[in-house]
């Protein structure tokens, strides 16, 4: 196990919405929230949130609002939380 800094863990529109996710496991509700229940789709493993926003009809302005609110809620995140990596 090893702490990673939260400002090392940043969420962009380019990730894979299953990455996002294994990231910030409360997204996964954030994100139904808004329309987009990816996290328990096929494809949320393979498309990126900007694609997922786009196919589910979200302007740009909407795209922006849910990466700032999953921003706000990695900030609100321990900041000693702990990753662990199984290989």
């Amino acid at each position: 196990m090893r702490t990673r800094e939260k400002s090392k863990r940043i969420i962009h529109g380019g990730m894979r919405v299953g990455e996002i996710v294994t990231l910030l496991p409360e997204a996964a509700s954030l994100l139904a929230e808004y329309g987009l229940h990816c996290s328990g789709c096929v494809m949320g493993g393979m498309e990126t949130l900007e694609d997922g926003c786009q196919i589910h009809g979200f302007s740009q302005e909407d795209t922006d609002d849910l990466l700032s609110d999953l921003h706000t809620l990695l900030q609100s995140q321990s900041p000693f939380s702990q990753e662990l990596t199984i290989t």
